[in-house]
């Protein structure tokens, strides 16, 4: 009875809860923000389809790793937004001192200047500022 004890205590005590791990690879929309020749500051955003939303401070940001959630609403409006995309909503993106904005999404990449950005590629970084406003 002491051996199934022991045993019992150590399998017990072996177990972890296991967290449900987001793989950035599977993540709906990634945005990307790089650096300047400033301050400005550098991050990754994973948006997942559960409507969970991981954010990377890379550089100059006050805060390094957060996690939080957005509603399915917030997730159907963002990929309406984005298949609504087309080549005339941004524009090429030149220039040595600007932080260039990344979105990945459907296999699809789109780099753009935040300051001359328009049409729908506008509405998509109004909503995901927003989303990234709670871990400012």
């Amino acid at each position: 009875m002491k051996k199934f004890i022991v045993i019992l205590i150590a399998f017990l005590g072996s177990c972890t809860p296991s967290k449900a791990v987001l793989k950035t690879d599977t993540a709906l929309i990634r945005y990307s923000k790089s650096g300047c020749l400033g301050n400005c500051p550098v991050y990754d955003l994973y948006i997942f389809e559960n409507g969970s939303v991981l954010y990377n401070g890379i550089k100059n940001t006050s805060k390094k790793k957060a996690h939080s959630t957005i509603t399915l609403e917030k997730i159907a409006e963002l990929k309406s937004l984005l298949n609504a995309i087309t080549v005339e909503d941004y524009q090429s993106v030149k220039g040595r001192d600007i932080a260039i904005t990344a979105i990945v999404f459907n296999n699809k990449r789109v780099k753009y200047n935040t300051n001359t950005v328009t049409g729908n590629l506008l509405k998509i970084d109004s909503l995901i500022q927003e989303i990234i406003r709670e871990f400012q």
